[in-house]
C-alpha cells in the first residue's frame, strides 16, 4: 500500500498542471486582494479573508477534474492493467489513489490558508481584525478556520464519490459533471441550513 501511494504521488508530482495550478492559485488570491485594495467598496476584507480569497472554489474545480481523470485516463489508455498484473488488488489501487488525492488536497488547502494569512497581515494590515467577534461570538480567525474545514470535508466527501464513479466510466466527463452537480447541491443545502439557523436566532 505504501509503495502504491509513493508511485501515485510520484505520478502526481510529475504532472506539470499541478504546479501551474498551485502558482495560479497563489496569483489568484493576490489578484483578489489587489482588486479589493483598488475597489474598497466591492467587498469586506474580513469576508474575503474568511473565504480565503475564494481559493477553495478553484481547489474544488481542480481536484474534481484531477480525481475524475486520474483513474479514467489509466483505464482509457490501459496503464491500469500493468498495476493489476503486478498482483495489486483493485481495492488497493483505488485506496492508494484516494490517499494521494487526500494529501494533494491537504497541501493545496494548507497553501491557500498560509497565503490568506500572509495577505491579511501584510496587504490588509489593520483592516482585518483577526480577533474581532463574529458569528456566535467566535473570533474572525476561528470562523476562517471552521469555514475552510467545512469546505475541505465537503470536498473530501465529493472526491470519494467521484473516485468511485470514475471506475464506472472510461471517459472522465460524466464523473466531472456528476461531481460538480453534487458539490453545488451540497453547497446549496449547507447555505440553506445556515439561513435557517440564522433566521431562528433572529
Amino acid at each position: 500500500m505504501v509503495t502504491l501511494v509513493k508511485q501515485e504521488s510520484y505520478k502526481l508530482v510529475k504532472r506539470p498542471s499541478l504546479f501551474v495550478f498551485w502558482f495560479g492559485l497563489t496569483l489568484f488570491q493576490v489578484a483578489i486582494a489587489v482588486y479589493l485594495l483598488t475597489h474598497p467598496n466591492a467587498s469586506n476584507p474580513s469576508s474575503l479573508f474568511i473565504n480565503s480569497f475564494y481559493a477553495p472554489v478553484l481547489i474544488v474545480f481542480y481536484m474534481l477534474a484531477l480525481t475524475s481523470t486520474q483513474l479514467s485516463s489509466e483505464i482509457q489508455y490501459g496503464t491500469l492493467k500493468s498495476l493489476l498484473y503486478r498482483r495489486y488488488s483493485s481495492s488497493k489501487i483505488l485506496a492508494s489513489k484516494w490517499v494521494t488525492l487526500l494529501l494533494c488536497t491537504l497541501v493545496l488547502y494548507a497553501s491557500s490558508l498560509i497565503m490568506s494569512l500572509c495577505l491579511a497581515i501584510t496587504v490588509f494590515n489593520g483592516k482585518i481584525d483577526l480577533v474581532a467577534k463574529g458569528i456566535k461570538g467566535q473570533q474572525v480567525w476561528q470562523i476562517w478556520l471552521m469555514n475552510n474545514l467545512s469546505s475541505f470535508l465537503t470536498l473530501i466527501f465529493i472526491l470519494s464519490f467521484v473516485c468511485l464513479l470514475a471506475t464506472l466510466f472510461e471517459n472522465s466527463t460524466p464523473a466531472i459533471i456528476i461531481g460538480l452537480s453534487t458539490y453545488f447541491i451540497v453547497s446549496i443545502f449547507n447555505l440553506d441550513c445556515i439561513i435557517k439557523v440564522t433566521t431562528q436566532k433572529m
